[in-house]
C-alpha cells in the first residue's frame, strides 16, 4: 500500500539590505591603499550586522514556542538550563543561543556557568567567540535589537533548522565616481528573505541583563 508524502511550504519575502559611504576625491587621492581597504572592509562589516538584526528582528517578531521571562534578575547558567528543559518539553533538541554582549558580562559573573562553559583558543575569541555550554553554542551579538525595551535585554534559544533563509543573490559591491560631487560613493548589497519555519524551535528569554 502507497504511503502519503506531504511537503509543505513557507512563504519568503525577499528583501534587499544596503549599506554605503564615500569619499572625496582630494581624500581619495592623499589616502593610503590600506585605508581604501579598511573602508571597504567596514562597508561588508555593516552589511554583516544589518543581516544579524534582520534575522533577529524576524525571530523577535514570532511566531515562537515559547517565552521565558527573567526580568527581574539577570542571565545565569540555571536561566540557561531551564530555557533548555522547556524546549525539549516541546520535542525540541535546542543547539544554540544568540546573547548580547550585556548578558554574557552577567554569565561571567556566574561561577556555575564560568565553571561549566568552555572558551574557544584565542583565534575564536579574537574574530568573534562561541561559548560552549550544556551542548548549546552560544553566540554573542551586539546588535541594539536583542534589547527591545529598556533595562531589558532578549536573548534567543534556536533547535536547528528553526530558522531559514532564502538567498537571491551573494553580497556585491559597487562603485560610482560623480563629477558633480567629485565623490566616489561605495556601495554593498544583498538581497534575501527569511522565515521561521518551525516556531516550537525558537524561545526567547527575557533578563535584566
Amino acid at each position: 500500500m502507497a504511503g502519503t508524502l506531504t511537503i509543505g511550504a513557507c512563504a519568503i519575502t525577499l528583501e534587499e539590505y544596503q549599506c554605503s559611504q564615500y569619499i572625496c576625491r582630494d581624500d581619495l587621492e592623499d589616502v593610503v591603499e590600506d585605508t581604501i581597504t579598511e573602508l571597504n572592509e567596514s562597508l561588508m562589516a555593516c552589511l554583516d550586522t544589518c543581516i544579524d538584526n534582520a534575522f533577529i528582528a524576524n525571530i523577535l517578531d514570532g511566531p515562537v514556542g515559547g517565552t521565558l521571562n527573567k526580568t527581574t534578575g539577570t542571565m545565569t547558567g540555571n536561566t540557561i538550563a531551564e530555557a533548555i528543559g522547556s524546549m525539549r518539553n516541546g520535542t525540541c533538541e535546542p543547539v544554540a543561543l544568540v546573547i548580547h554582549p550585556v548578558v554574557e558580562a552577567s554569565l561571567m559573573q556566574d561561577s556555575q556557568f564560568v565553571n561549566a562553559a568552555t572558551f574557544g583558543d584565542r583565534s575564536v575569541i579574537t574574530g568573534g567567540h562561541i561559548i560552549q555550554y550544556l551542548g548549546l553554542d552560544i553566540i554573542v551579538v551586539p546588535k541594539g535589537s536583542l534589547k527591545p525595551g529598556v533595562g531589558t535585554y532578549a536573548s534567543i534559544m534556536l533547535s536547528r533548522y528553526a530558522v531559514h533563509a532564502a538567498k537571491k543573490r551573494d553580497p556585491v559591491m559597487e562603485q560610482q565616481y560623480l563629477v558633480q560631487t567629485q565623490r566616489k560613493y561605495i556601495y554593498a548589497s544583498v538581497r534575501f528573505g527569511k522565515s521561521i519555519v518551525c516556531s516550537d524551535g525558537v524561545w526567547l528569554i527575557y533578563t535584566a541583563k
